[in-house]
């Protein structure tokens, strides 16, 4: 059972895509990202009761650099829909 949970997340990228023919582009992004994240639980040691003893787990993880790509290929074979 979660007793409290809060967590935060943001990415910034900068990315650029070009046409190598009318008909056929490619495009590539980069960024980095930081995280933050806590939780805390509590289990109950024997099954389908809580007057047991009671396991508390709490978990606190944060990163301050995460790294992101993506690459992309676009094939548009229709004439109409390249211009």
């Amino acid at each position: 059972m979660g007793i409290e949970r809060q967590g935060i997340t943001a990415f910034l990228m900068a990315g650029a895509g070009f046409s190598l023919l009318p008909e056929l582009r490619a495009g590539l992004a980069l960024g980095w990202g930081v995280a933050s994240v806590y939780n805390q639980n509590v289990v109950s040691v024997l099954e389908g009761s809580f007057r047991d003893q009671e396991i508390v787990s709490e978990l606190q993880v944060q990163s301050l650099f995460i790294p992101k790509a993506t690459a992309s290929v676009v094939y548009t074979p229709i004439e109409s829909c390249t211009q």
